[in-house]
């Protein structure tokens, strides 16, 4: 997508996360980076103190811990303090002012609205000087971290959303003996795994294409279709491929009635707990993260794990599905930015990488992780070892980010639901979002 020059004024941001609509997020006027980073101030003698922020709370920060303990004991000429629980809000009001920490992770989405607003250091400088390549992370992470022509973060934890989990006492119930590899097999075993009383009411439901949520971005990537044309410079929601997708979210509204279809989805329990749909076999099929009911996979678990099924006639799609990642830039007010740059490459290197998933099961950002024998071969991490697996597909992708991704994102969304309900064709109103959006690009919205 077209991206403006670094832009001084105070202004309102939204980040579109990989699924759904972000928070928003202001700062006031703030200066524009250098373009190189080479402007990094360190002490020359004894050992720097560097504060490093995340978003994870107390109960979920032990693997981060883990990653900066080990930094601390085999590095003694900077020494790391980190701090949990800083949201975006949190964030957003560092980097308004003037001390922001000296290194921040936080959501990939936020980097290009940050960048343009001058509050990230470019790090293009440090890893020309350091002979770091970023053609060691897995295809397509760096795309949300790169703006202008310039580098302003790396990729660290990754999430990916390709897989098609299912309830096994489901499929075998309905005589089913494995999972669907193509979109009229999920279709058809959907059908085969719904059940309704003898009123008609659904009783077990095979599949809901917008549960947990309506996923604007997943479904057109399966179907192979594109959001943005950079030669054109036109944003693209009217690619058949997309308008196919909804197409085919419609058919299963069809299928069971909207009405019918949100009634049952009203008792489904809380997600992740004993009583989550997929668990108890409500529903017998759903589209899944990497940590989606992660605790109830595996061999002894309760629910199954494959890659989504692709569109019949199109194998070279196989393996497609949503991709995205935490990020870690550097505040361009840092105050210690070539020692957050000493960190900063450190903890994306294949070692901290594999150290970090294995305490939090996770997706390592590093290619070379991804089939290393300390991590795969674990027995704790048999669980995570399909999405090792989906996470080198070339055929991952994630919504193109820009100033505006966030409105592009709501439209999808609201235009795609009336689809679903049937009260607009997909051609029409994808329509409807060209004709929204297409203003917006190169407006530095």
């Amino acid at each position: 997508m077209e991206k403006g020059v670094c832009n001084v004024k105070s202004r309102w941001l939204k980040a579109a996360s990989v699924a759904m609509v972000g928070s928003i997020s202001t700062f006031g006027l703030v200066a524009c980076g250098n373009g190189g980073g080479g402007n990094n101030t360190g002490n020359s003698g004894g050992t720097v103190e560097i504060t490093f922020w995340h978003p994870w709370t107390a109960a979920d920060q032990g693997p981060i811990n883990a990653v900066v303990d080990e930094f601390n004991k085999t590095h003694k000429d900077v020494h790391v303090t980190a701090i949990g629980n800083q949201n975006n809000q949190k964030q957003t009001i560092a980097l308004a002012g003037g001390s922001p920490p000296d290194i921040i992770l936080t959501a990939s989405t936020n980097i290009i609205p940050w960048a343009g607003q001058g509050a990230i250091e470019p790090l293009d400088s440090d890893i020309k000087q350091s002979n770091f390549s970023t053609a060691q992370f897995i295809p397509g992470l760096m795309t949300d971290l790169e703006y202008n022509g310039h580098t302003y973060a790396l990729p660290y934890s990754v999430g990916i959303e390709s897989a098609l989990l299912y309830n096994k006492k489901d499929f075998q119930a309905a005589g089913i003996k494995s999972p669907p590899k193509t979109l009229n097999e999920l279709y058809a075993d959907a059908q085969k795994l719904t059940k309704r009383d003898s009123a008609g009411n659904i009783t077990q439901i095979g599949f809901m294409p917008d549960f947990p949520w309506f996923d604007p971005v997943f479904w057109p990537l399966v179907f192979g279709g594109k959001f943005y044309d950079p030669a054109a410079k036109q944003v693209t929601p009217t690619d058949p491929a997309n308008i196919q997708a909804l197409e085919y979210e419609r058919k299963f509204y069809q299928l069971y009635g909207a009405n019918q279809m949100n009634k049952f989805k009203s008792g489904f329990g809380k997600l992740g707990t004993p009583n989550d749909p997929l668990v108890t076999g409500q529903l017998a099929m759903e589209m899944g993260w990497d940590y989606t009911d992660a605790q109830y996979r595996g061999d002894n678990g309760p629910i199954g794990v494959a890659p989504f099924p692709y569109p019949d006639g199109h194998p070279e799609l196989a393996g497609a599905g949503l991709m995205g990642s935490d990020a870690v830039f550097i505040p361009a007010k840092s105050k210690h930015k070539q020692a957050a740059w000493e960190f900063l490459q450190w903890m994306v290197g294949e070692k901290p990488q594999i150290l970090f998933s294995k305490e939090g099961n996770s997706i390592p950002s590093v290619t070379a992780a991804l089939t290393d024998p300390s991590l795969v071969d674990d027995p704790k991490m048999k669980v995570m070892d399909p999405f090792f697996k989906m996470a080198s597909s070339h055929n991952l992708g994630a919504f193109p980010a820009s100033t505006y991704a966030a409105k592009y994102a709501q439209a999808l969304i609201d235009e795609g639901q009336k689809v679903l309900l049937g009260q607009e064709s997909a051609a029409a109103a994808m329509a409807q979002v060209k004709q929204q959006i297409q203003p917006l690009v190169g407006q530095g919205n």
